[in-house]
This record gives C-alpha cells, sequence and structure tokens, in this order.
C-alpha cells in the first residue's frame, strides 16, 4: 500500500533525449497541465461535482537532461492525494485498467511522448526537497501493458454523475457495480439526470490483459426499468413460453 504524505506532488521526465531545446512550447505546455489531465478524470469519479480552480500550483524545472514538474497542493489535499495515490498504484501494479478512460487516454500520450524522446516518467512526491519515486514507466508501457479490442455494445447502469463542457460525460454505475465514464453529446447531459437507470449503445474500447471495458462512446441512450429476481423470473418464464409449444395434452 503507497502512502503520501507531502503537499508536493511530482512527475519527473528523465534520461533518453529529453532536453528543454528539443521540446516544443506546446508540448511544454501540455506537460504543465499534467497533473489535472491525469488527476481530474480520477477525482470526479471518487467526488463528483468537486471543482479543482485554484486547488494546487503546478511549477516546473528544467534540467539539462529532466522536465520535473511540481504541484503544490493549496485545497483539498486529501482527495489529490487520494487521487494521484489510486494513479501511482494502478501504474505501479500494472492495473491501467482500472484508471477513467481520459487519464488512460493521457498515460497513452505520455507514452508517446517518452517513445519520441527515449525516456522515463516517474511519479511521487517531494519530501525535504528531495524526490520519492512510487511508480515509473518508460515508452514501452502501453504497447506492452494494454492490448485493445473495438466494437459496438450497450451497457446497463445507473447514472452516478453527468456534466462536462469540452467533453461532455457520463459516468455509469453498472449492473455488476463497475464504474465507466461514457462520453455523450451535449443534448444528452441536457436530457438524462443522476439516478437514472439507463442503457447505452456506442462504440467501445475493451483494454487490458483481461479485455475490461474501459471506454465507451454513446450513439444512444434509453430508459430501462430495473426488474426484481421475481420480475425478472416472470418476465424470462413469459419468454419462454412465446417459442415453446404446449405440452399438457401429451
Amino acid at each position: 500500500m503507497i502512502s503520501l504524505n507531502s503537499e508536493i506532488l511530482e512527475i519527473k521526465f528523465s534520461g533518453g533525449e529529453i532536453s528543454p531545446s528539443k521540446i516544443s512550447l506546446t508540448e511544454l505546455s501540455a506537460n504543465i497541465l499534467l497533473f489535472e489531465k491525469l488527476v481530474k478524470p480520477i477525482v470526479e469519479t471518487q467526488s463528483p461535482g468537486l471543482e479543482l480552480e485554484k486547488s494546487f500550483v503546478g511549477l516546473h524545472e528544467l534540467g539539462n537532461r529532466s522536465i520535473s514538474l511540481r504541484y503544490i497542493i493549496k485545497q483539498h489535499k486529501t482527495t489529490l492525494i487520494a487521487a494521484f495515490t489510486f494513479l501511482v498504484e494502478c501504474i505501479s501494479s500494472n492495473k491501467i485498467e482500472q484508471l477513467p478512460l481520459k487519464t488512460v487516454d493521457e498515460i497513452e500520450a505520455i507514452s508517446k511522448f517518452n517513445s519520441k524522446y527515449s525516456c522515463e516518467v516517474q511519479f511521487g512526491e517531494s519530501v525535504n526537497n528531495e524526490f520519492k519515486t512510487y511508480a515509473d514507466f518508460s515508452d514501452e508501457y502501453v504497447t506492452q501493458k494494454i492490448s485493445q479490442v473495438r466494437g459496438d455494445t450497450t451497457i446497463y447502469g445507473e447514472i452516478e454523475w453527468i456534466g462536462g463542457v469540452t467533453k461532455p460525460t457520463i459516468t455509469l454505475i453498472l449492473t455488476n457495480g463497475e464504474k465507466i465514464d461514457v462520453e455523450v453529446k451535449r443534448d444528452d447531459v441536457l436530457n438524462w439526470k443522476p439516478y437514472s437507470n439507463v442503457g447505452i449503445v456506442g462504440e467501445a474500447v475493451w483494454k487490458g490483459k483481461d479485455l475490461k471495458l474501459t471506454k465507451l462512446t454513446a450513439k444512444e441512450i434509453f430508459e430501462f426499468k430495473k426488474l426484481s429476481p421475481n420480475e425478472g423470473f416472470g418476465y424470462l418464464k413469459g419468454l419462454f413460453s412465446k417459442y415453446t409449444l404446449s405440452t399438457d395434452n401429451t
């Protein structure tokens, strides 16, 4: 069990051909915002509705062959550390398929960045100005740990959270208790509300060794009624009787 306590969380790129002189301003800007991109989707899952604006300050230090990003927590310390710890534990245990799809997509982007510069990314905290690493991966991480299958599917569950501006999203609690973020259209955000039981038809991505469903882009959303065990049995009994012949007189 990883335990982070510092108010300064750090993400560091090092080794290979990494150098501030070779990195474009666009890449540098994207990396400065990296903490928010990785952690915000986790916070949205663990603490729906919590706003992270001004919760932390990101500082970057450029070395000869490294980029060190330090994030000083100003608000919501417990929440942010819990989310970052979950991220680190998933990476260190090779279970990134358990992360929200937006976080996984960002890790894939990091892997491409690492591949371009043949470097390594490390996740940890700064304690007394010393960096403690808890997880790391190189450019080969995603290709080694994630297999991927795409296709259409239908899932069922209860809406836990719905919102977003640039990428409207529904957090759905599936019937087996797991959660998944579903990308939806803006109209879907307006038409549905939390605690609704829905079925969602969409384009899915299954990843990981066990091909876990990690991403769904909705094409259609419809309401469905949850049945009790007795109601479910009665429905199946009625459905069965429609397709079998009566044997009462045999």
